[in-house]
């Protein structure tokens, strides 16, 4: 745990102090999300297709976590008018929910199931112990 901690500890401070064009690309990608006049612009640059891509801004705002909500949220309202803009914002959001929860699935779903299967063997192996007897049980093994 505490090699996880610093693990994480070296890497905030990597990025926070790190010059490499990867993460100079990030920080004007964080910059651009920031400024409502920005998105503004490049939301009318697409004409008739704004509201597909306020769409997949709202996905991308879900998945990579930095890009503020709030934002995002309140511009679509002022482009779209609130009804439109809220449609718009709840499709985005329900898409990125589903690709993040997928995301987060494919990368660490094994863990999980072998954790959630074990606890059902163990839950059904014991469960002459009652319910409180089979959790104990699985969280001491």
């Amino acid at each position: 745990m505490l090699l996880l901690g610093l693990l994480l500890i070296g890497a905030t401070t990597y990025i926070c102090l790190s010059n490499t064009p990867m993460l100079a690309e990030y920080r004007k990608l964080a910059i651009f999300y920031s400024s409502k006049r920005a998105l503004r612009e490049y939301l009318k640059s697409f004409g008739a297709y704004a509201p597909l891509a306020f769409m997949a801004i709202q996905v991308l705002q879900v998945v990579v976590c930095p890009i503020p909500g709030e934002l995002t949220g309140v511009l679509g309202g002022y482009l779209f008018g609130t009804w439109l803009g809220f449609a718009y914002s709840t499709v985005g959001l329900t898409v990125g929910s589903i690709m993040a929860f997928l995301l987060a699935r494919w990368l660490g779903g094994c863990r999980w199931c072998v954790a959630w299967s074990r606890m059902r063997s163990t839950a059904s192996s014991t469960s002459s112990h009652g319910q409180a007897g089979s959790w104990s049980h699985w969280f001491a093994s």
